[in-house]
């Protein structure tokens, strides 16, 4: 557990590699930029929680963890989003993405997750939810869209 800390950066290969950590709390850090292959060789992490950073799109593009199964990232800068966002986390079943200003959701923005089964976009500025999203999303059984922008379903 590394929340509530000052960890503006997380630098290349500050892991060692093969560490068996399985969850990892970055929670209110002020982290604004995570370095490409940061989590390189963490095989065994299956939890990441982002909540209450300073993250954007391009912070998330460079997290490649592939057994990744649930990642938290409420309240954070992530008002874009599209489908390289997470395209390095094909095993997460779990994203929490609450409270970030994010205005759209791209067609394609998950279709390198599909097994995502519990989706929070709730408290951002959402106007419309594509229904071929749901199409790629066939292990989806919670969605939570609570509190956006939407004038018809």
């Amino acid at each position: 557990d590394l929340s509530n800390n000052e960890i503006v950066v997380l630098h290349k290969d500050i892991f060692q590699q093969g560490l068996p950590i399985r969850i990892l709390n970055l929670k209110n850090c002020s982290l604004a930029k995570v370095d490409k292959g940061t989590f390189r060789g963490m095989t065994n992490l299956n939890e990441l929680n982002l909540d209450h950073n300073m993250l954007d799109g391009d912070s998330l593009s460079v997290l490649d963890i592939p057994g990744l199964r649930r990642l938290r990232l409420g309240n954070n800068n992530l008002t874009i989003i599209n489908n390289i966002t997470f395209k390095r986390l094909p095993s997460l079943q779990l994203l929490t993405l609450e409270n970030n200003g994010i205005k759209n959701i791209p067609s394609d923005a998950f279709v390198y997750n599909q097994r995502i089964y519990f989706l929070s976009l709730s408290r951002n500025w959402i106007k419309s939810f594509p229904k071929v999203t749901l199409t790629v999303l066939t292990n989806l059984r919670e969605l939570r869209l609570s509190q956006n922008e939407f004038a018809h379903i």
